[in-house]
């Protein structure tokens, strides 16, 4: 079939993820990239495509030993067609970090994420915001080690990013607020960086108004 019949099965499919109908969707992409593997048998950016938006919906679905394979297939393409820098890369590794993070694969999670902050962040204009997300993500796997202080970087660095890009105030404000709560586990050394960014964050929830209300609600909750 020609590839241009590829582009209506992943749209349709990608659809489908979105309503949750996961089986139908995921059927959906699988013909996407059976047809551009055919017309592609090298490999190119949309034989990429496919598997990874594959490997996103297979994770959405619960399955994320075959997300991991997916994905990781699609990274090796990318990489093969000297497209290991790009837009695509950086949200594969992102993604795939998360199904990691699920297989409770910790590490391989964390270069994932770390990764896919450094393309967005050094390699593309305007990709701050998914930079920022991948750097949380890895900040979440150090939390949940309980290992504060290696947290921290990571948030430091989203909130310059962040602050960078002009993120949305409520974007900020949330990262502002994770940072300001490692800060608070690390004790009296870290008591007045903590307070600053923990009122960094409340500034930041009362200009996002309405989209802030919630956050400046747990700024306020946190520590009574």
């Amino acid at each position: 079939q020609h590839p241009e019949v590829a582009i209506a099965h992943y749209v349709l499919g990608i659809a489908l993820i979105e309503r949750q109908s996961f089986d139908a969707g995921i059927a959906q992409l699988r013909q996407a990239l059976a047809i551009r593997e055919i017309a592609f048998p090298g490999g190119n950016v949309q034989v990429a495509e496919s598997l990874v938006g594959l490997g996103d919906a297979l994770g959405a679905s619960g399955k994320a030993a075959e997300s991991v394979t997916s994905i990781e297939r699609g990274l090796a393409i990318l990489e093969s067609i000297k497209q290991g820098e790009s837009a695509h890369a950086a949200n594969a590794h992102i993604l795939v970090g998360m199904s990691l993070q699920e297989l409770a694969r910790d590490d391989d999670a964390l270069a994932h994420f770390v990764r896919g902050a450094d393309i967005a962040d050094r390699s593309l204009q305007h990709r701050e915001a998914i930079a920022a997300m991948g750097l949380r993500l890895a900040a979440s796997i150090e939390i949940g080690r309980e290992r504060y202080a290696a947290a921290v970087p990571h948030l430091e660095r989203a909130v310059r990013l962040l602050e960078r890009g002009k993120a949305a105030p409520a974007e900020l404000g949330k990262t502002q607020f994770a940072l300001g709560q490692v800060l608070s586990e690390l004790g009296p050394t870290e008591r007045e960086h903590a307070k600053a960014m923990i009122a960094a964050a409340r500034a930041s929830y009362v200009a996002a108004g309405t989209a802030g209300e919630a956050g400046l609600a747990e700024v306020d909750a946190f520590g009574k």
